[in-house]
């Protein structure tokens, strides 16, 4: 989702801006923007990438500016919307992630609607500061004024014509962070941005703000009071973002996913007391979005069977304000990418006063639902850039099977994840079949359906995603029976339908595919090996029944990477889409 960079420092802020606005593209946008303070604001935007802006800002020498990579919640992505944004006197120019859900009631109390020359809320929030500051005469005081009057989430990086050597940060439910160098500053909302460059990072808390200048970075608390931070060292690897011998990152990604098997081995660790919580848990809540929320299904099949204990996996936008009736003795398991999914930051804001235990598991291990949850268990998938996850999903099925598995000891967990590893290599080394059963079956289709039982319904639903995220086909997944109910209206001559089949228990989704080719749509099988028959179209080794979805996961992921291949659509980056969901 949107991304910010700031940079403030003794040497030029210009490629440092470039550099983490290139970083921050995988997290989806549709326009971009700097500021820069050189005897005045200079500020240039661009609708698309972020590539065009290097021509026009590279001349430029300045030591102060900001950047900002936008995702639309207001307004069509256009030059006017977007970001940075100046207020309507001038004096202001600001950079922000988030939405202000009280921006028209603003707009109105402060006269200035009349003035406002886009659509965002950002412009208001920019030209409120702006009145604020003059009437406070200072700028601490009108961030501490502002904070208290904007009803929503923000992340906002702030320059004023006044001070233009100083950088002002503030958040609320949106991820802001500060690099720290001796002679120079950055303020990001994603590590990632600049980690190569920074090494040492401060986390800003919800309604704190910081004043920042090129040889300091003072945080302070709402009432004022400085607050002391704690620094920490981003967990990087400058390998994953080379795209290498690959044309896509998606590609990429699917092909490190036997390495997160074996990095997981080595590397995954669990706190004594998770163990000790599963062990008494009277249930389990997986709560998630997206595609963590299908790996939270798979999760489910795992812990029940590894645990037999009930598990309930709930979407995090469901459960923020519907929450169902809690049970005593409930363990709450947070699925996220990056750890700054705002449905599930919300749904973790229920639970706060009550007695639960909680648990995230994510792929950044200083994001926020790893900091409020009272135990975090990292991911080692490495920096995701495609927006459709892949390794970051299959990382998140086995970390739940690592969970149970320390409980239950129901097998040597290292040698399976071994044996996966092995058999995923084995999937990736005749990708080019999948690309060929793609491509006589897909090119031309305008709908397909995945249909699976048990957990492979659960695997059907996270190909489905993953096929539609990328190739813009419309695609469903069903339970296998439920065609039968009505979704079997849809079928025409030569409709896709994709069986999954990795347990013996759903040897009736065979029947299903008779069914849909006698009204002419075309069956495809994949299937494991323990349950395969030789007319099967895909078929993967088989390791641990516990484990098989793991597996199974690549093809399908290949298929939605080679539909949209086929199609010549932007792969790593899909139309209206974000990496990383900050928004509700």
């Amino acid at each position: 989702m949107c991304g910010i960079v700031g940079h403030v420092g003794q040497s030029s802020s210009v490629p440092y801006l470039l550099k983490g606005l290139t970083n921050l593209e995988y997290r989806g946008y549709d326009s971009a923007g700097v500021a820069l303070w050189n005897h005045g604001f200079v500020i240039e935007k661009v609708v698309g990438v972020v590539a065009p802006l290097t021509t026009t800002l590279l001349p430029l020498e300045a030591t102060t500016g900001i950047g900002h990579t936008r995702w639309a919640t207001h307004g069509i992505a256009n030059h006017s919307n977007a970001h940075p944004h100046t207020s309507v006197d001038g004096r202001i120019v600001l950079v922000h992630n988030g939405t202000i859900e009280n921006y028209n009631e603003l707009a109105r109390e402060y006269d200035i609607t009349d003035l406002l020359q886009s659509d965002t809320d950002t412009e208001v929030v920019a030209s409120v500061l702006d009145r604020l500051v003059t009437k406070t005469g200072s700028m601490t005081q009108a961030i501490q004024e502002l904070m208290h009057q904007l009803h929503g989430s923000f992340a906002l990086v702030i320059m004023d014509s006044l001070n233009p050597g100083t950088l002002y940060a503030v958040k609320h439910r949106s991820p802001l962070l500060i690099g720290i160098q001796a002679d120079q500053h950055v303020v990001v909302s994603d590590a990632s941005a600049l980690a190569d460059s920074f090494t040492e990072f401060y986390v800003l808390e919800d309604y704190e703000y910081a004043v920042i200048t090129a040889t300091s970075a003072l945080v302070y608390d709402k009432q004022g009071q400085q607050v002391h931070k704690q620094r920490f060292i981003p967990y990087q690897r400058s390998m994953d973002r080379s795209l290498g011998v690959y044309q896509h990152y998606m590609q990429k990604e699917i092909e490190e996913q036997p390495v997160v098997m074996r990095r997981l081995i080595k590397e995954w660790q669990m706190d004594d007391e998770i163990q000790a919580h599963l062990t008494q848990a009277a249930r389990i809540v997986i709560i998630a979005s997206g595609t963590s929320y299908h790996a939270g299904l798979v999760g489910k099949y795992l812990l029940e069977t590894m645990l037999q204990k009930p598990v309930d996996v709930l979407l995090g936008s469901e459960f923020a304000y519907f929450p169902p009736i809690q049970v005593e003795q409930s363990l709450y398991i947070f699925l996220s990418q990056s750890g700054e999914t705002m449905d599930s930051i919300r749904a973790l804001e229920r639970l706060q006063t009550s007695e639960a235990v909680t648990i995230s598991l994510t792929n950044a291990e200083h994001s926020t639902l790893a900091r409020l949850t009272d135990y975090h268990v990292y991911l080692h998938a490495g920096v995701e850039v495609a927006v459709a996850s892949t390794k970051a999903y299959t990382a998140q099925i086995a970390c739940l099977a690592l969970l149970a598995n320390a409980v239950s000891r129901s097998m040597n967990i290292n040698v399976e994840l071994a044996n996966v590893a092995l058999a995923m290599e084995d999937v990736i080394s005749r990708s080019a079949v999948i690309q060929t059963l793609v491509r006589s079956s897909m090119n031309d289709q305008r709908s397909s359906f995945f249909i699976g039982r048990g957990v492979d319904y659960a695997l059907a639903q996270e190909a489905a995603l993953k096929l539609k995220e990328v190739s813009y086909i419309q695609t469903e997944g069903f339970a296998a029976a439920e065609l039968k109910h009505g979704t079997i209206a849809l079928m025409e001559e030569h409709t896709p339908v994709i069986a999954i089949i990795t347990d013996e228990r759903a040897s009736l989704t065979r029947s299903n595919i008779l069914e849909v080719q006698a009204r002419k749509a075309r069956g495809i099988v994949l299937s494991s090996e323990q349950v395969a028959q030789p007319t099967d179209d895909f078929v993967v080794a088989a390791v641990h029944p516990l484990l098989q979805s793991l597996v199974m996961a690549i093809p399908l992921q290949y298929i939605a990477y080679f539909a949209a291949l086929e199609r010549g659509h932007d792969i790593d980056k899909p139309r209206n889409l974000a990496k990383s969901v900050t928004v509700e």
